[in-house]
């Protein structure tokens, strides 16, 4: 499940985009690199199931 990405329609929620940076501890949004990643990663995992990845830069 992707974070904010300053992708698209989130792009222009300047507001939400400001808000997200506040909440992150890295520093920095969410790409839509970072997503590839991990589904490239999940992708070659045979047997992982019935899982949900939080794909954000925010803490939990």
């Amino acid at each position: 499940v992707p974070g904010y990405l300053p992708l698209g329609m989130g792009a222009r929620a300047e507001e939400a985009m400001k808000q997200a940076l506040k909440e992150t501890p890295l520093g920095r949004l969410g790409t839509a690199e970072d997503v590839a990643e991990i589904v490239k990663s999940i992708a070659r995992m045979n047997s992982v199931s019935g899982q949900v990845f939080v794909v954000d830069t925010r803490l939990p």
